[in-house]
C-alpha cells in the first residue's frame, strides 16, 4: 500500500469517527491506537498526523463529507480501499454501537469506493462480534 495515502486513510478514519456528530473518548482513543502502532502510518510524523486531523474539522466545515470522502479516495487501489473501509468501519464500532449516522457514513464510504455489498459483510459480522457481543 502506498504510503501516498496515509494522510487520506488517516481523514477517512476521522471523518468516520465524526460521522455520528461527536468524536467520542472511545473513538479518540482508538484513532490514535490505529495511528501509533499500524505500520501504514510509519511514514507520518506527529505534526503531519495532527495537520491531517485539523484539516478534517476545517474541509468539514467547508465541504460535505460527502465531497471530502470522492477526493480522498480517488486513484486508491482496491487493496488500499478495503483496508480503508474495514479500519473505518472498527473507528465507527469501537465504543460498542453503531448508530444510524454511522451506518449511512459506511454505506456512502462503500458507494464511493465502489465496493461490493457482498464482500462488505463478513466485515460487518466480524465487527459485531468483536465489538457488540
Amino acid at each position: 500500500m502506498a504510503d501516498t495515502y496515509s494522510e487520506s486513510i488517516l481523514k477517512i478514519l476521522v471523518l468516520a469517527a465524526a460521522s455520528d456528530g461527536v468524536t467520542d473518548t472511545d473513538e479518540h482513543k482508538f484513532l490514535n491506537f490505529i495511528v501509533d502502532s499500524h505500520p501504514i502510518f510509519e511514514g507520518l510524523d506527529k505534526d503531519s498526523k495532527k495537520r491531517a486531523t485539523n484539516q478534517m474539522l476545517i474541509s468539514t466545515a467547508r465541504q460535505t463529507e460527502q465531497e471530502i470522502v470522492r477526493e480522498l479516495v480517488n486513484g486508491m487501489d482496491q487493496h488500499t480501499k478495503i483496508f480503508t473501509y474495514a479500519m473505518a468501519l472498527d473507528v465507527c464500532f469501537c465504543n460498542n454501537q453503531f448508530i444510524p449516522p454511522e451506518s449511512d457514513f459506511m454505506e456512502y464510504l462503500a458507494s464511493a469506493m465502489e465496493l461490493d455489498e457482498d464482500a462488505l459483510k463478513p466485515f460487518h459480522t466480524s465487527a459485531k462480534v468483536r465489538y457488540l457481543a
